[in-house]
């Protein structure tokens, strides 16, 4: 059985380098809570104790989660377009340019097997779940300024139903080995932070929590020291928290029946050489002669080496010398700010504008609560009734020393700044989109309403560059150096298929500045053939429109009909406006018909009254010549 003292040695020397990686990054943390808090719209109010307790406002507009949400979902739209990592393989014959000079069937055999082993790549980035990994890490990149992640390598399980024979089939189940990425929580990773390269860096510790269960079930597993194990379980119910809770991740914080009191510190780093000497010969003693995953150990000119322990509370559990520049850890961040010692995201960029919003809302909501509730100063020796307060339709009896009752009650009036607070909420709301680089439209809201076309165009431009960077540091810090990892996996498996020297290369930033700049030309072109008659007559706008929906990721075929129903649509427009024609027809006849009616009907009407005028006037006649003798009797 080994017997370890860690209060000097190796152990020591571990749980001392944690000690001082700790303590080096507790502004760090500091920044870390201040972020998370503004995400989950935690209040961190600045009053003087005892201000406003009982009446403030405690409202948080959330303008940091939504400008985090939105530059998330455009980077990992970028990072996982269609659902897929982007990359690519290049061969070594492509490299150096002489591809076209091969024979045909030879380049169709290099782009097969190529084919093949992408094709696997993507299978097992999809198996391993490491593109949801991938997601975690894009978003606590914008929260936190930076992202940490593990290659690792997890069993998965195949399942599946097979025909054994015609008509009969039987389900099946297989397992295998895969690589994966893993998110690690900002707060499990301690690091030197004298040195931005985890490679070449003094070294990195991930923390991590474990039951007892979940440390006896890695005995027997490469590397792991069995006897140590028991001895760091047996010992674990009188060994206090080893962890201040504030520096747990924020969902283990308020944990109060925790099962998993084992705290994992796995090291990857250098140690002094006499130190792991020293430790290997207490192996040696026990019959353990493997604790090396090389032949030959290089040592540096510090006389230090690099290895890879784990602890368990202050027990040593695993231990095995490594190469360097073989730690299985990525960090990229979301801004590199200089000579800082973390990374800056969009959390941090808007720290003091989420602060001011805050305030700004807070005091349109205070001031309209007391504008809009009836407050009264009272003198109660003028009243006969106790008043604490009253409602519409008391009676309220006040003494004969009193003449006017506004000597006893009068209402207290404050202004009303609401339009003043509305100013500086919109104002605070437009300096959110120039501190984040992310504008209102790109939320799905629309502009500020002043813009030109034009100042938004160069907005969005900018945001556009702005976020590619950061795409870019995500392609080069993590995406790129995990598909390398996929394809040494690959590489060393003999069963796999497809292998060829390549050359794996992250291409979301280059797709992503290919978007931008083919749906920035499109845009101009449309604005081109509109504005020239020649022009619009030629250009076939359904292709266009075809291609910058694409671009958009929009599936422009669901809008497009297809032949039949683009020819049952215009038959459908051609008897429709048959169906016009003939109404417009029927209306214009119709206007004919009654204007002849008219036009007959006053005829008939002037023909009667000119008889009509014939008669009356015959008989005029026809009385004046009658004789005298009718005229006397």
């Amino acid at each position: 059985m080994i017997e370890q003292d860690n209060t000097s040695g190796l152990g020591e020397f571990v749980l001392k380098t944690y000690s001082q990686f700790k303590e080096d990054r507790n502004t760090i943390e500091q920044k870390w809570e201040k972020n998370i808090n503004a995400f989950d719209k935690v209040l961190d109010t600045k009053e003087k104790k005892g201000e406003g307790e009982g009446w403030r406002n405690k409202t948080f507009i959330g303008i940091t989660k939504q400008k985090v949400i939105a530059a998330y979902s455009i980077v990992i739209d970028a990072l996982m377009k269609n659902g897929k990592v982007p990359f690519f393989l290049t061969c070594k014959e492509e490299e150096l340019q002489d591809f076209e000079e091969l024979a045909p069937e030879e380049r169709e055999f290099i782009d097969q097997n190529k084919e093949i082993m992408e094709a696997k790549i993507y299978d097992q980035l999809k198996k391993s779940g490491s593109g949801e990994e991938l997601s975690k890490s894009v978003l606590s990149c914008a929260i936190y300024g930076e992202a940490y992640a593990k290659r690792t390598v997890e069993e998965v399980v195949d399942e599946g139903y097979s025909e054994s024979e015609e008509g009969v089939w039987e389900s099946y189940r297989n397992s295998y080995e895969c690589p994966k990425l893993e998110n690690l929580s900002v707060w499990d990773v301690y690091r030197d932070v004298e040195d931005r390269d985890l490679q070449n860096s003094r070294g990195l510790i991930q923390r991590k929590l474990v039951s007892p269960f979940e440390l006896k079930s890695m005995s027997g597993q490469d590397y792991y020291l069995d006897d140590s194990i028991k001895i760091a379980i047996s010992g674990n119910e009188g060994f206090s928290d080893p962890e201040d809770t504030n520096s747990l991740p924020p969902a283990q914080r308020e944990i109060s029946n925790r099962k998993r009191s084992i705290r994992l510190l796995e090291f990857w780093g250098r140690v002094p050489l006499k130190l792991a000497e020293e430790f290997e010969a207490r192996l040696k003693q026990s019959g353990i002669n493997d604790f090396s995953l090389i032949d030959e150990v290089e040592e540096d000119s510090g006389n230090d080496v690099e290895i890879m322990c784990v602890m368990a509370n202050d027990q040593i559990v695993r231990y095995v010398r490594v190469e360097k520049n073989e730690r299985p850890f990525y960090r990229t961040v979301w801004e590199e700010p200089i000579d800082a010692k973390s990374g800056v995201g969009v959390a941090d960029n808007i720290e003091e504008i989420q602060s001011v919003l805050n305030g700004a809302v807070r005091g349109f909501l205070d001031n309209k609560n007391l504008t809009s509730n009836a407050m009264f100063a009272v003198k109660r020796r003028l009243l006969h009734n106790k008043l604490d307060s009253f409602k519409p339709g008391d009676t309220i009896e006040i003494s004969e020393d009193c003449e006017d009752v506004r000597q006893a009650i009068q209402q207290l009036q404050f202004n009303d700044v609401g339009e003043s607070m509305m100013s500086m909420i919109n104002l605070s709301l437009s300096f959110a989109d120039d501190e984040s680089s992310i504008p209102r439209v790109q939320q799905g809201a629309g502009g500020e309403g002043q813009e030109t076309a034009f100042e938004l165009s160069q907005r969005l431009e900018k945001s556009g560059k702005y976020l590619g960077s950061v795409i870019s540091n995500f392609d080069k810090g993590m995406i790129e150096p995990v598909i390398k990892s996929f394809l040494d996996f690959n590489m060393r498996d003999p069963n796999a298929k497809g292998k060829a020297d390549y050359k794996a290369t992250a291409n979301g930033f280059t797709s992503f500045q290919d978007r931008l700049t083919k749906i920035a030309g499109i845009r101009q072109s449309l604005e081109m053939a509109q504005s020239n008659e020649s022009l619009n007559k030629r250009v076939k706008f359904d292709q266009i429109f075809k291609e910058f929906t694409d671009l958009l990721d929009i599936d422009a075929d669901r809008w497009f009909m297809n032949d039949a129903e683009a020819k049952e649509q215009e038959q459908i427009e051609s008897e429709n406006q048959q169906r016009m024609i003939e109404v417009e027809t029927a209306k214009v006849e119709a206007e004919i018909e009654l204007t002849r009616a008219r036009a007959n009907a006053e005829m008939v009407s002037a023909t009667i009254d000119a008889e009509k005028l014939k008669i009356d006037q015959q008989r005029y006649l026809d009385e004046r010549n009658k004789p005298n003798s009718d005229k006397t009797k």
